[in-house]
C-alpha cells in the first residue's frame, strides 16, 4: 500500500487502480478507509440524533400519520404502543428487542426485505408470507426483556400468512400462539426442536388446541416440542404429507403420554416416530377415514416401546399401505390394529439384535397382519415369520428374507420342514443365510411363482439346505429361477410340479470349489471338480457338455467321482432359456435336462470380452 492508495480513494467513492508500479492488486488502505469513514457516519448520525432528541421518549404510538421526518431515539424504556397497524415482521421484531411493546388492538405483519417500507397502509399480493426461520434472526437474544415483551403480546393478536416455521433452541417459539394465521394458508414446513424448557413456555401454558396453523404440508416436532401437538389446531380438511416426531428423554413427552385425552391430528400421509416418541402413538387419533402411505417407528432402546408393550389395549391405526418397523419397534407389531379390510402394499421389519424380538419369538400367540403384497424381513427380524398370521386368501407379490448371521435364523431352523404357511407368492428372495431357510416354507399347492432369487456368498448359507433329501423342497410352478454362488446346490433339493416349465434358469457366482457333491454319505463335505487341462475351443467345449446320455444311465463328472441320475431333482426339469454368468461351464453338466427339454436360448457371460455368437442354434458365449 502507498499513499497514492490513499488519495484515490480520498477523491473517488470507487477505487480507482493505483498507478505506482506493483502496487494494483493492494487495497488495504481502500478497505481501512472506508471502514473508518462507515464508522464515523454511524456516530454522526447518532449525534445529530442526540442533539435533536437529548430526552429519551417514554411512550410512542406508532401509526403512519404519527411517523415524521425527525429523527426519534427508542430504546428499553420507550413503550411503543401498537394498535391496528401493519408493519413487517422484522421490524416488530426489533421492537420487542429494543423497547417495552404494547399491543392493544389487532395488528398484522409481512415479509419485507431490508430498506423497503416496513409500515404499510395494507398488506398487498406483492408482500411476503412471513417466515419464521432462525437463520434469518441470528440477532435475536434469549433475554428476560424479548421474553417479557413477548409473553405480554395476547393470543392470536398478530394476524399474518406463513409459509415456513423452522426454529431450533430459539425464543422465537414463544411467538407462535401470538400470531392469528390467516384462513386458507397453506404452510409447506412447521419444525420445532426445543430441548430447553424455557424456550416453549408459551406454548405449554396455551390451551389445547388454541393454536391455529391452517394447512401444514409437513409438520416435525422435536424433544420438547412435542409437546406443541396436543396445542396445534389443523384445517378441518387438512391432510399432513409428513407428520415426524422425535424424542431424546421421556420427559419430552411425559405431558402426552399421561394425558387421558387422545390428539386429533386428521388425515395423514407419512407418520414417523422416533425414541421416546414412539409411546404417543397410542394417543394419537386419526380420522375415521384416513389411509396412510406409510408408518415408520423406530427404537433403538425398549424403554422407547414399554408402554406400547405393557399396554393391555391395541393401538387402532386404519389403513396403511407400507409399514416400517426398526429395532425395538418391532415388539410394537402384537399391538397393531389395522382396519379389517386393509391390505398392506409392503410390511418391513428389521431387528440388529437378537434380544430386540425376544418378546415376540417366545410368545405363543400368532400375529395378525391380515393381507399383504410385499413382505421384507431383515436380520433377526426373519424370526418372526413363524409367529405371522396372513389372510387365508392372501396373495403376495414378494417375500423377502435377508439373514447376514446365521444365528439370525436359528429360531426358524428349530421348526419342523414345511411349516410356516406363507399361502400364494409370486416373488421369493433369500439370501445370505435365510437361504436355509427354504426347507420350512410352505406355499399353497397350485401356487406359480413368477421369480425365485436365491443368493449365498458362503458355504454356511447353504449348510443346512445340503441335508435335505433331493427333491423334497416344494415350490410348485416357477417361471424364473436365479441362483448366486452355493446357492446353486438348492436345485437338487427343489421339487417343481410335474408339468411345469422354467421360462429362465440363471446361474451366476457359481465356481468348480462350489459344486458340492450329489451321491454319499458324506455331506458336510464338498468335493471339487477337477479336470484336466483341454485345449478344446470354447464352443466345442460347451456342446460337449450339452452331449446327451442314454436315458438311466449314470454319468460321473471330473476325477472325484461325483454321480448325476436322470431322476435327480433338476436333471429331469423342462428348461426354455438358461443363462450361466461369471460361472464354471461344469455346471452344464451337473444341471442335465429331459429329452423333451428344447432350449430356446442358451447364454453364457464370462469376465472377459464377447468372443462367439452361434446364431444358428441360438446360443450365445459372451465374455465380458
Amino acid at each position: 500500500a502507498c499513499t497514492t492508495c490513499a488519495l484515490c480513494s480520498v477523491i473517488s467513492d470507487e477505487k480507482i487502480r493505483c498507478p505506482v508500479q506493483g502496487c494494483e492488486d493492494d487495497n488495504f488502505l481502500d478497505k481501512e478507509y472506508r471502514k473508518s469513514i462507515d464508522d464515523h457516519r454511524r456516530e454522526w448520525i447518532t449525534v445529530g440524533m442526540l442533539e435533536e432528541r437529548r430526552k429519551t421518549i417514554s411512550r410512542f404510538v406508532l401509526k403512519i400519520q404519527n411517523i415524521q421526518d425527525t429523527p426519534l431515539l427508542l430504546s428499553k424504556e420507550t413503550t411503543v404502543v401498537l394498535d391496528e397497524i401493519v408493519l413487517s415482521f422484522e421490524l416488530l421484531l426489533k421492537l420487542l428487542e429494543k423497547t417495552k411493546v404494547s399491543v392493544v388492538g389487532k395488528i398484522s405483519v409481512f415479509s419485507s426485505p431490508i430498506y423497503e417500507d416496513c409500515i404499510i397502509p395494507v398488506i398487498g399480493t406483492e408482500h411476503g408470507d412471513v417466515v419464521l426461520r432462525i437463520s434469518s434472526f441470528p440477532d435475536i437474544k434469549h433475554d428476560t426483556h424479548f421474553f417479557k415483551n413477548t409473553n405480554g403480546i395476547p393470543p392470536s393478536s398478530i394476524a399474518c400468512k406463513c409459509g415456513v416455521v423452522l426454529l431450533e433452541e430459539t425464543p422465537l417459539v414463544c411467538m407462535i400462539p401470538k400470531l392469528k394465521i390467516a384462513k386458507g394458508n397453506v404452510m409447506e414446513l412447521f419444525s420445532l426442536n426445543i430441548r430447553n424448557e424455557e424456550n416453549i413456555t408459551e406454548l405449554f401454558i396455551a390451551e389445547d388446541r388454541s393454536i391455529y396453523l391452517g394447512r401444514i404440508k409437513k409438520l416435525v416436532l422435536k424433544n420438547y416440542a412435542v409437546l406443541a401437538l396436543p396445542k396445534i389446531e389443523l384445517c378441518g380438511d387438512n391432510e399432513v404429507e409428513g407428520l415426524y416426531l422425535s424424542a431424546e428423554e421421556m420427559y419430552y413427552v411425559s405431558g402426552i403420554t399421561r394425558a387421558e385425552d387422545s390428539i386429533y391430528v386428521g388425515r395423514v400421509k407419512r407418520l414417523k416416530l422416533l425414541g421416546y416418541a414412539i409411546s404417543t402413538l397410542p394417543k394419537i387419533e386419526l380420522h375415521e377415514d384416513n389411509e396412510m402411505d406409510e408408518l415408520l417407528l423406530d427404537a433403538e432402546k425398549i424403554e422407547y416401546v414399554s408402554g406400547i408393550v405393557r399396554a393391555k389395549d391395541s393401538i387402532y391405526v386404519g389403513r396403511i399401505n407400507n409399514m416400517k418397523l426398526l429395532g425395538y419397534a418391532v415388539n410394537t407389531l402384537p399391538k397393531i390394529k389395522l382396519h379389517e379390510d386393509n391390505e398392506m402394499e409392503r410390511l418391513y421389519l428389521d431387528v440388529k439384535e437378537t434380544v430386540n424380538v425376544s418378546g415376540i419369538t417366545s410368545a405363543e400367540d400368532t400375529i395378525w397382519i391380515g393381507r399383504v403384497k410385499k413382505l421384507v424381513l431383515r436380520n433377526y427380524a426373519t424370526s418372526i415369520l413363524p409367529r405371522i398370521k396372513l389372510h387365508e386368501d392372501n396373495e403376495m407379490e414378494e417375500l423377502v428374507l435377508y439373514a447376514e448371521k446365521e444365528q439370525n435364523v436359528s429360531e426358524i431352523i428349530r421348526v419342523r420342514d414345511n411349516s410356516i404357511w406363507v399361502g400364494r407368492v409370486k416373488k421369493l428372495v433369500l439370501s445370505d443365510y435365510a437361504v436355509n431357510t427354504l426347507p420350512k416354507i410352505k406355499v399353497h399347492e397350485d401356487n406359480e411363482m413368477e421369480d425365485i432369487h436365491l443368493y449365498a456368498e458362503k458355504e454356511r448359507n447353504v449348510s443346512e439346505i445340503i441335508r435335505a433329501r433331493d427333491s423334497s423342497i416344494w415350490v410348485g410352478r416357477v417361471k424364473k429361477l436365479v441362483v448366486f454362488g452355493y446357492a446353486i446346490n438348492t436345485l437338487p433339493k427343489i421339487r417343481l410340479h410335474g408339468d411345469n416349465e422354467i421360462g429362465e434358469l440363471k446361474i451366476v457366482g457359481v465356481s468348480k470349489r462350489m459344486l458340492w457333491r450329489r451321491e454319499g454319505d458324506d455331506r458336510d463335505s464338498h468335493s471339487e471338480i477337477v479336470v484336466k487341462k483341454t485345449f478344446i475351443r470354447p464352443m466345442e467345449f460347451v456342446f460337449s457338455l450339452l452331449t446327451k446320455r442314454k436315458v438311466g444311465e449314470a454319468e460321473t463328472l471330473g476325477e472325484t467321482g461325483t454321480v448325476v441320475k436322470d431322476e435327480d431333482g433338476c436333471c429331469s426339469w423342462k428348461i426354455k432359456e438358461m443363462k450361466i454368468e461369471h460361472s464354471t461351464m461344469f455346471v452344464l453338466r451337473w444341471l442335465r435336462t429331459d429329452r423333451s427339454c428344447v432350449l430356446d436360448r442358451f447364454e453364457v457371460v464370462s469376465k472377459k470380452k464377447m468372443i462367439k455368437t452361434c446364431h444358428l442354434t441360438n446360443v450365445f458365449i459372451w465374455e465380458e
